[in-house]
C-alpha cells in the first residue's frame, strides 16, 4: 500500500487501488461546470403575454392582448420587442375605440433588488393604429382612425415566482406627433 503524501486529500477506494483527490479541486470543478452564475442563470430568451390598458390622447380605456418577447444580457441589459392587438372595445367622444395593433422595439435597463425582483426602465420606438367607429344617427356611421408612431419609454417590475415563471407590471408612455399614448400592463413572464 502506498503512503499519502497530501493528508487533506479526499481519499475513496476504487477498486483495489486508492485514489486520492484533493477535496477542493472537485468541489471547485463540479461547481463550475455544473451551476451557472447569477449573471449566467439571468441571461437569454425571454417572453410574456398579458393584458394592457390604452388610451392614445382622446380614445381612452382601450383593452389589449400584449405578446413580448426579449432576450437578456447579463445583469443590467435587455433588448425586446412587443405587439399589442385590441381586445376590449375603449371609448372615443360616444363611440366605440379599438386598437388595431401596436408595434415596439425596446431597449432595456434592469436593476435587480433581489435574487428573484429586478426593476426596469426601458425606451425605444413605437408604430400604433387605433379605430373607433359608431351611429351617428339613424342610417349613419362614422368612423375615425390614428395613426401614431414615435419615441416610447416606461418603467415597471417584473418578479420571478418560480425558475422560469413570473409575474410583470410596467407603464408606458408613448410620444406621438397628435397625441401621447399611456399604457398600463400586466403580464405573466416566461424564461427559456
Amino acid at each position: 500500500m502506498r503512503s499519502l503524501r497530501n493528508r487533506s486529500a479526499l481519499c475513496f477506494s476504487l477498486g483495489d487501488e486508492m485514489k486520492t483527490i484533493p477535496f477542493a479541486v472537485a468541489i471547485a470543478a463540479i461547481s463550475a461546470v455544473a451551476a451557472p452564475t447569477e449573471s449566467e442563470a439571468r441571461d437569454g430568451l425571454y417572453a410574456g403575454l398579458g393584458y394592457s390598458n390604452v388610451s392614445a390622447g382622446d380614445f381612452e380605456n382601450m383593452g389589449a392582448l400584449t405578446a413580448r418577447v426579449g432576450y437578456r444580457i447579463g445583469q443590467y441589459i435587455a433588448i425586446e420587442g412587443e405587439t399589442q392587438l385590441g381586445a376590449v372595445d375603449g371609448e372615443y367622444q360616444d363611440l366605440d375605440a379599438s386598437i388595431d395593433y401596436s408595434n415596439g422595439v425596446f431597449a432595456v435597463g434592469l436593476f435587480p433588488i433581489s435574487e428573484k425582483t429586478d426593476l426596469f426602465v426601458r425606451a425605444g420606438y413605437v408604430d400604433e393604429k387605433v379605430s373607433a367607429s359608431g351611429s351617428c344617427g339613424v342610417g349613419c356611421t362614422t368612423t375615425a382612425t390614428m395613426w401614431e408612431d414615435g419615441a416610447a419609454y416606461g418603467l415597471g417590475v417584473q418578479h420571478w415566482v418560480g425558475e422560469r415563471v413570473g409575474v410583470r407590471a410596467e407603464y408606458t408612455h408613448g410620444e406621438g406627433d397628435f397625441n401621447d399614448t399611456d399604457t398600463l400592463g400586466v403580464s405573466a413572464a416566461f424564461r427559456f
